[in-house]
């Protein structure tokens, strides 16, 4: 199984990805990351073990890392969900230019890489469907309780959340999103995995998107997952429902 890592660009900035290579006419599966992770996913290398998996199936597989995250460049506190999407379609423009890929694309997006994939698959060409693993799917007003946000904005966002500081270019950039609008227009195939367990990124996420969207879309809930994976047999479980999912509707 070859890894090869490289550097995408972004403006001045380098963007570090690593492709695994499975066969010619498979799919590419797009892994992106959540809010303060990077290319491994979780701390137990979440994104590393899927990507091998699905290279096993012979899936081409791209991970990568945000700005200010592992080791691309950047300021984390520049990041915003306009300059995810920018670097997500950089990672993809390399990969289709640097490898012999079929234009066929899954996103699959874990937590706040759910978000950014929705409104990034409107301008790329090629996605055949997204596929969300325990995904934010509310506009960060909504997510974040309004008490908090308000006091985040009072003190010029000083504060931190998941160990990252919430900068006032973030949230002023996320104030452009319409995550329930975007996704009644959506027409993609979907496939929505949440856990019970999960204490960051709560079931009624995938339920709202499942109420918004009325068709084309899968849900499924596993109750002993939470939000990093844990467990081999969990793992596992998400992998093998991703990959029968793709199957079937993206191949």
């Amino acid at each position: 199984m070859k890894e090869i890592p490289f550097f995408a660009k972004v403006d001045k900035e380098k963007v570090f990805g690593i492709f695994t290579q499975g066969k010619e006419k498979f799919p590419l599966l797009v892994l992106v990351h959540g809010w303060g992770g990077h290319h491994l996913g979780t701390w137990n290398r979440s994104f590393v073990l899927a990507s091998r998996f699905f290279a096993k199936k012979g899936f081409n597989v791209v991970r990568f890392d945000f700005r200010g995250c592992g080791n691309s460049e950047g300021n984390f506190r520049d990041q915003t969900i306009t300059s995810n999407i920018k670097y997500l379609k950089a990672v993809i423009k390399y990969c289709l230019k640097n490898f012999h890929l079929s234009k066929k694309i899954v996103l699959i997006g874990h937590s706040q890489g759910f978000y950014v994939s929705m409104f990034a698959c409107k301008t790329i060409k090629f996605v055949k469907g997204l596929v969300s693993w325990m995904g934010r799917v509310s506009d960060l007003n909504e997510f974040l309780s309004k008490v908090r946000l308000e006091e985040l904005k009072r003190r010029k966002i000083l504060e931190e959340f998941d160990y990252y500081v919430l900068s006032e270019k973030y949230l002023k950039d996320s104030m452009k999103y319409n995550s329930s609008k975007l996704i009644k227009q959506l027409t993609l195939p979907v496939l929505l995995i949440y856990g019970e367990r999960d204490n960051i990124v709560p079931v009624c996420e995938g339920l709202k998107f499942k109420r918004l969207k009325k068709k084309n879309v899968t849900l499924k809930i596993i109750r002993e997952l939470n939000h990093h994976f844990e467990g081999e047999k969990v793992r596992k479980k998400v992998f093998n429902l991703t990959y029968k999912w793709i199957v079937e509707h993206c191949r």
